[in-house]
């Protein structure tokens, strides 16, 4: 900036003031302006990036919703880190009683305030489940309250991560009932018949027989 300047007799001289050089000023400017850029950019590709895995944790919860066995996924420290919604109806679990990072203890605690492992003090049964699952000793198959034969195992990863998946099983164990039972009419039938019965297979190896055959021989 500057004010006009004359000369004695009144002629216009020039022009007197204080001025500076931009160049410094204005390459600072455009310095910030591409650190803001780039620092955009950057959020940009993080804000990306978390849609992406939202996306794709969307779809691995999708589709653990969607199978039939339940699962569990506990860190090192026994800890929740995932599971799906057979897993809380097979284990009698509210769904707002779970949370990621939940404690083992306070997971098992949630089942057996509704009655999963019977009758007892809620806390001392949630201790003894949880001492009974990290030493491996715990049931393989448990019946629940409601009749409904769950099988439980246990998947080991490296790291300490532990994968447990739950089976209902019921239909299976119940034909397996009903086949037993089969078994013990056809022996008590055979036992009450007059005529000595045995039963060889393709090999002539003894299969079946009944008390009138022993007699008999």
């Amino acid at each position: 900036s500057g004010a006009p300047i004359f000369d004695a007799d009144g002629v216009f001289a020039g022009y007197r003031g204080t001025g500076r050089d931009r160049s410094d000023s204005v390459e600072a400017e455009e310095r910030a302006a591409n650190a803001n850029a780039r620092l955009v950019a950057t959020i940009a590709a993080l804000k990306q990036r978390e849609a992406e895995v939202a996306e794709k944790s969307a779809l691995l919860q999708a589709t653990l919703d969607n199978m039939h066995q339940g699962v569990l996924v506990n860190d090192a420290s026994a800890r929740v880190v995932m599971w799906n919604n057979r897993f809380l109806e097979m284990n009698g679990i509210p769904p707002d009683a779970i949370h990621v990072g939940m404690d083992a203890v306070d997971l098992v605690r949630a089942a057996a305030a509704n009655g999963e492992y019977g009758e007892g003090d809620v806390d001392e049964i949630a201790r003894r489940r949880v001492a009974e699952m990290r030493s491996g000793a715990a049931a393989k198959i448990r019946l629940r309250p409601d009749g409904s034969v769950v099988e439980h195992h246990v998947n080991r990863m490296p790291g300490g991560m532990v994968i447990r998946t739950y089976t209902d099983i019921t239909a299976l164990k119940r034909r397996e009932r009903e086949i037993e039972e089969t078994g013990k009419l056809l022996r008590a039938t055979l036992d009450n018949m007059d005529q000595g019965i045995m039963v060889l297979d393709a090999e002539g190896k003894v299969r079946m027989w009944n008390e009138r055959v022993v007699e008999q021989y």
